[in-house]
């Protein structure tokens, strides 16, 4: 953001990755917050250990646009569940102005950053990149519980709308459009096929297993069972498939083998239309995401004494799906020390 005295605290920073790059190249001081404490001490020894080579490493580092500075910065890892009301300037020793950041930041981790950057005059640059957003608590979804901290939506106009998705369409925000196309037409029907299957392995879950639960698939409860990713390609067949899925489940193979063939019979005509369907998931889903990233975008257009606030393509998508960052620039000048 171009301002000369400036740390930079990574919220969520993982092992470390974004924070040792900041930090050995361009010789910024990081903070790194994380909530899980064994990755706390992961990524401080994996530092350390980086920092031990780096004399060797950033001699590979010859293209023009690869600058190493000769001093590195400083960089620490502090143990810390990051919430809205956060006071950023308690992890800095002498806090002046500073630069919060965030690589794939899982649910609502997003939210909570652009609230604490909104609440501090110190935070003058904001710059992260979402991730995971079926974890994001939505305030307005009843049916799924959560604990009231930065919730979906942040921006008036959805909240007075009291706009929320559900769960299952926030798992379509995972679809990658560019890396479907980028594998092309196998992929798009093995995509299909799994889906089919899963499609499948529903009904015959409640015929064979749940049928004192419900004769309704809509009121059964999906919670009860968790399949999880199964491998699939287009040679598999649906029993193959569903005897896989009774070893995950712990369902005996004489309980769903017998019914196999008779349901994958009388649905076959259904994959088809499972096809279009898939299609629709993953065109849609970027949709879903656009409008949480807008949602954050325009609640910090919202807010008084905000610069400039951006939506900026930072990765290739077939390589990251999440390659939408937010980056934002308040208009306060920086704090002097007393």
């Amino acid at each position: 953001m171009g301002f000369a005295q400036c740390e930079v605290i990574d919220f969520g920073c993982g092992k470390g990755y974004l924070s040792a790059l900041l930090t050995l190249r361009h010789s910024i001081n990081v903070i790194g917050l994380e909530s899980n404490e064994s990755t706390v001490s992961s990524a401080m020894s994996r530092f350390r250990k980086i920092s031990k080579q780096w004399p060797v490493l950033k001699k590979r580092l010859t293209a023009p646009e690869y600058v190493v500075k000769e001093t590195p910065g400083t960089f620490c890892v502090l143990p810390c569940t990051v919430r809205r009301d956060l006071n950023s300037d308690s992890y800095l020793e002498k806090p002046e102005t500073y630069l919060l950041c965030g690589l794939h930041t899982c649910g609502s981790l997003g939210n909570d950053i652009a609230e604490v950057f909104v609440q501090n005059e110190r935070n003058l640059g904001l710059c992260f990149v979402g991730c995971c957003y079926h974890y994001m608590e939505e305030e307005f979804d009843r049916r799924q519980p959560c604990d009231g901290h930065s919730m979906f939506p942040l921006s008036a106009y959805l909240r007075r709308k009291q706009f929320f998705f559900g769960k299952n369409t926030r798992m379509l925000a995972s679809q990658s459009v560019d890396r479907t196309l980028r594998e092309g037409r196998k992929r798009l029907d093995v995509s299909a096929r799994s889906l089919f299957f899963r499609a499948l392995l529903q009904i015959l879950l409640v015929r064979s297993i749940l049928p004192d639960k419900t004769d309704n698939l809509e009121r059964c409860d999906p919670d009860e069972v968790r399949v999880g990713r199964i491998p699939v390609d287009l040679q598999t067949s649906f029993s193959e498939y569903a005897e896989k899925a009774g070893k995950i489940c712990g369902f005996p193979a004489a309980v769903l083998g017998p019914e196999c063939e008779e349901v994958f019979q009388q649905f076959k005509s259904v994959e088809v239309h499972m096809k279009i369907v898939n299609l629709l998931r993953i065109v849609l889903g970027a949709c879903v995401e656009q409008v949480m990233l807008l949602d954050r975008l325009c609640y910090l257009e919202e807010q008084e004494g905000i610069a400039e606030v951006g939506l900026i393509a930072m990765f290739d998508p077939v390589v990251s799906p999440r390659s939408w960052a937010i980056c934002a620039r308040k208009l306060q000048q920086p704090v002097q020390q007393s």
